[in-house]
This record gives structure tokens, C-alpha cells and sequence, in this order.
């Protein structure tokens, strides 16, 4: 089969009627350094689509270590853990389905540091770190990157909320849209920075599809990395929608989409109504791939995610290409080999695209049963066929499945080789289990000295992080180097929210209750009725007497009933808490009450109550002794910063 077939979507759902194919044998694990093992395998079968190499650490559950291409018979795995001991297992596939697992071989990481990684002895000043700042790391084995600078960086700080973003000139933003606004700067949803500034991307005018934000490169190249955060907000939840193209590169002049045969083409899309996707790979020589790899990332909503992406489309007739990517620190996909391959005259990537499509449409039945309502087949409209179609009216008459993205800390470059800063002291904890990390700015680079530019990004002052040089093949330090972010340097952790009241059940006929937290710093909050709601989604503001004391009234109680409110605060700076603050209030049942009789707390005048108070009325008496509740436990709370 062509190798410039890519590896489909891994998945067990498939119908095809083909048997699936013969299983891998002779799987063998060569340990290559304290980071690295390369695994060999028997190709047994000459239909398989590619291989999926799965991996178990220290005996626990296998995960996807990496997907490869057809014919494949060596893969490396990357940035282990040293000191462990790991199980591997290869399974083959292609339209007939899935092997079974060949038999797995362990394979031991040494203790010791893996001389080819890039090692930090040093840095210059010594911490603390500062936004804007610039710093020297000396050590080995940090390569070569020419030129230092990254391709693009862009903070977005010096810009003003509600301005255009770019225009038509070379490596400069690029943008378009069809109908409605275009990208616009934005400070609804400060991700860190002094301005809190990002670029708003808009589908809510009906025909809104396109709203373009890119980078157009006309020099070129076969190897991107890039990395940005992204904020999304939709009407219906992460359900609406068909299409969503998360990031793409494209050939052609400044807004060229390049989507026929004849062009390089990647992109990943997902489409979020059936929580499926594809990364889709076309080469030049009419090999227009559209089935590739898998997705691997469901559309989260009111949270800002960081995604990173390394592609390299390989040399000519060769199939050594190379995809990776990342969802906030975690390694989500990685593919070697054979699943591309550019054949005769393939130019390179002149076009990066952020978001740049939403389609704003659904699967609708049309006919038979059930018609305007939303499908995923032909049986849900009664079984006729095509009653279940794509139809921008399926949206429309469920209010047009608009959507918001905001991106922002957007770097693009032509190689891996670049310096990160994150909340975890190992790489292997920030690729298995996910971490905060903020790329940083280099300026200079040699073997044994970068110099870079701080990006504090969302990172909180006073807060441990640790250096990671990563150099163009990859490798990186496994051990980061320890430093911290200077206490004057910007503010950009929500508000600490604590003591939750009430804080047991209320007593037996209580109908309306005073609900309250503290906070460890002059904020205002707000509360939601349903979880996961984005602080500005929030309709309800709690009243505060002093900044950190914070109360509300909830009504409506009956006996033997749980009710809950979701709290999200903000401070001066913008910094909103990005998960909920649950407060519960729980009113007995008199089966509940029974034993405790005597001792209910409630006022008999208005079927109220204060926690705590017993025969208090509500609003500014419970505010100020909530007030006087805070300022005598001021010194046993202490003042520390974080988020709960």
C-alpha cells in the first residue's frame, strides 16, 4: 500500500467486514538512555494501516506511547522517567479492525542523567524571575538554533481591547472573515499580563464560518512548532457546532487555504456535536489524505487551555516525518513515519492558521419523524434514508449554535528548540500527567548559553517553577531548574476562597438562609445556580461589607433539601478564579432533627436562618457580623495566595 496513506482514526467501532490484520511478534525494547527506549518489531501482516505502540509504567494501566505508519518496524519512545521500569505492547491496524496485542517485553530506564539532554548548571541574575526580565542560562548541550528569536511572539499586551488585529504583510498577522466582525482585541477573559489583552475570534452572525487569525511565512518550511492558549465559549455546549478547525498550515500566498491535491496540507479539526475529529495530511502528488490519527481532545468550555503542536512533514520520498501534540503540558498525540510521505515537487508551509473555521451547522432531520430536531443518523428521523443531513437550519432553529474563541501567548517557530518554565520539577510529570508551564522568549542561543526574555504569563508571584531547555531534536533536561517569579512582579492569581458557610445543616422549617465565604483579598463574587459558568456568565453578585466578606440570600429552602451555589470571584487585577467554589446548604428533615431538638437555630418571626445566630434577620446584620466573624479569624487564616 502507498505510504502516503495515513493511519486512520483509532477506534473500536468499526463495521468494515475485512478481518483485522495479523498481529506484530517479536517485539524487542533497547534501552537507549536514562529518557529513551527503541522498540523493534515483526510486521507480520500487508494490509495494516500503521502500528499503535502502548505502554504501561511501573505496572500500571497501558496508554498510547505513539502511532506510526504502515510498514514501520522501529519506534523510539521519549521523555521517560529514569529509574523505571516499563511495559510495552504493539498492535496493528487497518479497515478489517485491530490486532490483537503482541506479547509485551519490559524495558528499565537507568538512574542516571542522559548525556545527550540538554543540562542548565546556571542562570544569570539568580532568581527571582520577572516579567519582561531577561536572564541567561549557561550549561551543555543546548544546541543550535539560528535564528535565536522565534518565528512569531505575541503577548498582545501592547495592543487596545477592541482594535483590528494584522493585515496583509509578510510575517505579520493575517486575517479574514466572512460575514460578521473580524478577529478584534479583546479583554473580556484575562488569561495573565498588565493588559489582560487577547484576540477575540467571533461566529455568531449567521453565515459566520471563516474568521481567519494567521501567520503568513513566505520564506517557508516543512517544521513548525506552535504553541498558543485558548479560552472558548459556545451557546449550547461543547456540543454545537460540526466542524471546528483548531490549527492548520497551509501553502500558498497570505490567506491561501491550499486544499487541493496539489498542495501540503495539515490541520486538526474536531467536530464537536459527535465528539470526534481527525488531524488531517495531505501531500502534493494527489494524496489528499482525510482519515488520519485521531483527535484526541473534546472542546472544553470557560478555561483557558494551552495546545502545542510539532509538525515535520520530513524530507522528500521519505517517510521520516514527525507530529506531536500537547494539551496543557500532556503529551495527547505523537506519530512517526510512514503515514506521509512528500513526493516530487512538494513545496512547504507558508500559511499558520489559528481557529480559523467553525461551521455553524448541524446534523438535522429533514424528513420522516422528528424533523428540525438534531441527528447523528438515519434511524433517530425514522429511518429513511439521508431524513439525517448536515443543514445550517439545524442550527438555526436551535438559536445558531454560535461560538466565541479567544487565544492569546501565541509563539511560532521553525524548530522544537526553545526554553519553558512550568510548575512541575520533571519533564516526565509535565508529558504524562499535564502541568502549567509558560514558554519563554529566547534572544540568544548557543551550545552553552541562551539568553531569554521572562513571560510570567499566568503564573503567580512568589510561585516555584522550574527551567526546561528543550533543543531542535527534542531532548530536553529531565530535572528543571528550580527558581520563582519575583513578589513585585505582575498579579495574576484569583482570588483564595475559603470558609464556606453554612457550614452544617440548617434546622427543620427553614425556608431562606444567608450563604457566605472569605477570601483572602478584596474581591468581588459572583454565584451560578449550575456548575462550570465562567465568572462573567455569572448574573448573581454576592454583597460585601469589606471586600473579603461576602454573603447572599437564598430562598425558597424545604425541609430535607440540598441546594447549591457555584462561587467565582474576582480581584482589582482581573484575575478570576477559573474553577467553582461549591457552597451547600442542606436543610434538615425532621426524621434528621430529631435528636437534636431544642437546638435549631431557626427564628420563628420569619422561618430564617443565620448559621450560627440564633434569631438573627438577614442582609446587612449578617454582613457585618460576618464581617466581625473574618476580622477575628484574620490571624489564623494568615493571607496565603492560591486558588481553591
Amino acid at each position: 500500500m502507498s505510504a502516503a496513506i495515513a493511519v486512520g482514526v483509532w477506534a473500536t467501532a468499526h463495521t468494515a467486514q475485512a478481518a483485522p490484520p495479523a498481529e506484530p511478534s517479536a517485539l524487542q525494547a533497547e534501552v537507549l538512555s536514562s529518557t529513551k527506549i527503541r522498540l523493534t518489531w515483526q510486521d507480520n501482516s500487508t494490509d495494516e494501516r500503521g502500528f499503535r505502540l502502548e505502554r504501561s509504567a511501573a505496572g500500571g494501566d497501558f496508554v498510547t506511547a505513539g502511532i506510526i505508519g504502515p510498514d514501520a518496524t522501529v519506534f523510539t519512545d521519549t521523555w521517560l522517567t529514569p529509574g523505571t521500569t516499563y511495559t510495552y505492547r504493539v498492535v496493528s491496524h487497518s479497515g478489517g479492525g485491530t490486532s490483537q496485542p503482541c506479547a509485551p517485553v519490559d524495558g528499565t530506564t537507568p538512574s542516571d542523567v542522559d548525556p545527550d539532554n540538554p543540562l542548565v548548571s546556571a542562570m544569570a541574575p539568580e532568581i527571582p524571575l520577572e516579567h519582561g526580565n531577561t536572564h541567561q542560562l549557561t550549561g551543555a548541550q543546548f544546541g543550535d538554533k539560528t535564528p535565536a528569536e522565534p518565528l512569531k511572539w505575541d503577548d498582545f499586551e501592547s495592543a487596545a481591547a477592541g482594535g483590528l488585529i494584522g493585515e496583509r504583510v509578510a510575517n505579520g498577522w493575517y486575517t479574514e472573515q466572512r460575514e460578521g466582525d473580524p478577529p478584534l482585541y479583546s479583554d473580556e477573559y484575562a488569561r495573565g499580563g498588565a493588559s489582560g489583552v487577547s484576540v477575540k475570534q467571533d461566529y455568531v452572525t449567521a453565515g459566520q464560518y471563516n474568521c481567519n487569525f494567521g501567520l503568513h511565512v513566505p520564506e517557508g518550511s516543512t517544521e513548525y512548532f506552535v504553541s498558543f492558549h485558548r479560552y472558548a465559549v459556545t451557546q449550547t455546549g461543547p456540543d454545537s457546532g460540526r466542524n471546528y478547525k483548531i490549527m492548520s498550515l497551509r501553502t500558498g500566498g497570505a490567506g491561501h487555504w491550499g486544499t487541493d491535491d496539489s498542495h501540503l496540507e495539515f490541520r486538526h479539526d474536531i467536530y464537536p456535536y459527535s465528539e470526534s475529529g481527525h488531524t488531517h495530511l495531505g501531500d502534493c502528488d494527489s494524496n489528499n489524505v482525510a482519515d488520519t490519527l485521531g483527535h484526541g481532545y473534546d472542546l472544553n468550555q470557560n478555561r483557558w487551555e494551552r495546545f502545542d503542536y510539532y509538525m515535520n512533514a520530513g524530507d522528500l520520498a521519505v517517510a521520516n516525518g514527525k507530529y506531536d501534540r500537547w494539551l496543557d503540558g500532556q503529551v495527547a498525540m505523537r506519530a512517526d513515519g510512514g503515514w506521509l510521505v512528500r513526493n516530487g515537487g512538494c513545496e512547504t508551509w507558508t500559511n499558520v492558521y489559528l481557529n480559523g473555521y467553525w461551521a455553524r451547522d448541524r446534523q438535522t432531520c429533514t424528513s420522516g419523524t422528528n424533523v428540525g430536531e438534531w441527528c447523528s443518523d438515519d434511524s433517530e428521523c425514522g429511518g429513511a434514508a439521508d431524513s439525517c443531513t448536515f443543514s445550517g437550519l439545524g442550527c438555526e432553529l436551535h438559536g445558531g449554535c454560535w461560538a466565541n474563541f479567544w487565544t492569546d501567548d501565541v509563539y511560532i517557530d521553525t524548530t522544537r528548540a526553545r526554553v519553558e518554565v512550568c510548575d512541575r520539577a520533571a519533564w516526565s510529570q509535565k508529558t504524562s500527567l499535564g502541568a502549567h508551564c509558560e514558554i519563554q522568549v529566547p534572544k540568544t542561543w548557543s551550545p552553552t548559553e541562551i539568553t531569554f526574555e521572562v513571560n510570567q504569563g499566568a503564573f503567580g508571584n512568589d510561585e516555584p517553577v522550574w527551567i526546561f531547555v528543550v533543543d531542535r531534536d527534542g531532548n530536553v533536561n529531565e530535572q528543571g531548574y528550580e527558581a520563582s517569579f519575583h513578589s513585585t512582579g505582575l498579579d495574576t492569581t484569583p482570588p483564595y476562597r475559603f470558609d464556606p458557610r453554612p457550614s452544617e445543616p440548617l434546622p427543620v422549617g427553614t425556608s431562606r438562609a444567608a450563604i457566605g465565604l472569605l477570601t483572602n483579598e478584596a474581591a468581588t463574587c459572583r454565584f451560578a445556580t449550575t456548575a462550570d459558568q465562567a465568572y462573567e456568565q455569572m448574573a448573581e453578585e454576592l454583597a460585601s461589607s469589606d471586600g473579603t466578606s461576602h454573603g447572599a440570600e437564598v430562598t425558597g429552602l424545604t425541609d430535607g433539601s440540598t441546594t447549591l451555589r457555584y462561587v467565582r470571584c474576582t480581584d482589582a487585577a482581573g484575575n478570576a478564579n477559573r474553577d467553582d467554589f461549591v457552597i451547600t446548604v442542606t436543610v434538615q428533615s425532621p426524621i434528621d432533627a430529631a435528636a437534636g431538638a431544642g437546638a435549631d437555630g431557626s427564628d420563628s418571626d420569619c422561618g430564617c436562618s443565620v448559621p450560627g445566630r440564633r434569631g438573627a434577620s438577614l442582609g446587612l446584620a449578617w454582613l457585618l457580623a460576618l464581617a466581625a466573624w473574618r476580622r477575628a479569624r484574620r490571624g489564623g487564616y494568615g493571607g496565603s495566595r492560591g486558588a481553591s
